[in-house]
């Protein structure tokens, strides 16, 4: 990649200039990693269900934006054995998942902004990214373009996600928000703002998580 073609990443939109893009970051807490047992099975339970919302849609391409390390995106992998590709800002989480997911292919991108055609994968998932981005609904709108059966996404389910961190004695100075989560729904609040962009619109309650399914 050129220095040209490089994604530059600034923390916020109100600072973004020509040819940038904006990141939140996140916090570090490695859930997939963890051996605590309620962590593997609140993760276990996540994992469960992103899959069957998944198959619904029969994919043969799957996109994961917003793929980090690539997690989420061996999991996917490993349960479709199709196509799959994962994008991200942050091109030093990138280096991991291209040494750990083997059969995808990754690249550094924009959720506002990706380099694909419309309708350009059967499934498109975007796993806990919403919530850090400055413009949801445009993230969604780009999802749902590239998509061509169907958008999947998750979020944090509030307010009960920050009491869970709160009830582990974490971030009791922001009333238990994640560090870089700036956006916040409730199972109501999320189905209104997937209904604003689009007609077909499921949202189902998984452990700590709201995931919502569009059929394009």
């Amino acid at each position: 990649m050129s220095e040209a073609d490089r994604v530059k990443v600034v923390p916020s939109t109100a600072q973004v200039g020509a040819g940038e893009v904006q990141n939140v970051p996140g916090n570090n807490f490695d859930k997939h990693g963890s051996t605590n047992p309620i962590v593997t099975r609140l993760m276990d339970r996540f994992h469960s269900g992103l899959i069957e919302a998944v198959a619904r849609f029969q994919p043969e391409s799957i996109l994961d934006v917003g793929c980090g390390e690539g997690r989420t995106t061996k999991l996917i992998e490993q349960a479709f054995t199709v196509p799959t590709v994962g994008t991200d800002l942050e091109e030093v989480v990138l280096q991991e998942a291209n040494t750990s997911v083997s059969a995808a292919s990754f690249y550094a991108g924009s959720i506002y902004q990706l380099a694909h055609r419309d309708h350009g994968f059967d499934v498109v998932i975007g796993t806990e990214v919403l919530e850090h981005v400055d413009d949801p609904g445009g993230a969604v709108d780009e999802l749902i373009r590239v998509a061509h059966r169907g958008v999947v996404v998750t979020v944090p389910h509030e307010p009960w996600w920050r009491m869970a961190n709160m009830a582990r004695g974490m971030y009791w100075s922001d009333l238990g928000n994640t560090p870089g989560h700036i956006q916040h729904w409730s199972p109501g609040s999320f189905r209104a703002f997937l209904d604003e962009r689009a007609d077909r619109v499921t949202v189902s309650t998984v452990g700590l998580w709201l995931l919502g399914s569009i059929e394009v």
